[in-house]
């Protein structure tokens, strides 16, 4: 018997699971745009897949309020191979907005509220798109800066 596991709520062999897990990543962002913007590109290159996969993204830090900070940020994906068995090209937009308020020096408190939505998912011929569509999510973090 195989050893099972769970990946985006199917069972799926673990032998697939760790196919994407040697991989490398590198990102690149400027913060000089107007309005307190800055925009930034990350790239992951899988050596299983042989492929790659981006995400461009934009978005600013805004002082609301003396214990508030709102963070708004739209992203783009893009699949080249990464996701192996899925489409190349745009593979999703993300909309999020943080709310951020400072416990302590160097510790926030983060709620990330957002919303993602897949871009040409197509599972019959590409069964790796069959976990991309349009989602909500939400999320509480610690972010401690040293």
């Amino acid at each position: 018997m195989q050893d099972q596991s769970m990946c985006a709520g199917k069972r799926t062999p673990q032998r697939e699971i760790w196919s994407a897990r040697f991989w490398f990543g590198i990102g690149f962002s400027y913060s000089g745009l107007p309005a307190g913007l800055a925009d930034g590109i990350d790239g992951y290159y899988s050596f299983e897949a042989e492929g790659a996969f981006f995400e461009a993204s934009m978005g600013g830090e805004y002082e609301v309020m003396d214990r508030l900070t709102l963070a708004p940020s739209a992203v783009l994906g893009w699949n080249s191979g990464y996701i192996a068995d899925g489409h190349d090209g745009a593979n999703h937009f993300a909309l999020s907005l943080e709310a951020i308020t400072p416990l302590k020096d160097g510790l926030d408190l983060v709620a990330t509220f957002a919303y993602s939505w897949a871009i040409d998912a197509d599972p019959e011929p590409y069964p790796g798109d069959e976990a991309l569509e349009n989602f909500p999510f939400a999320g509480v973090a610690l972010r401690a800066t040293f």
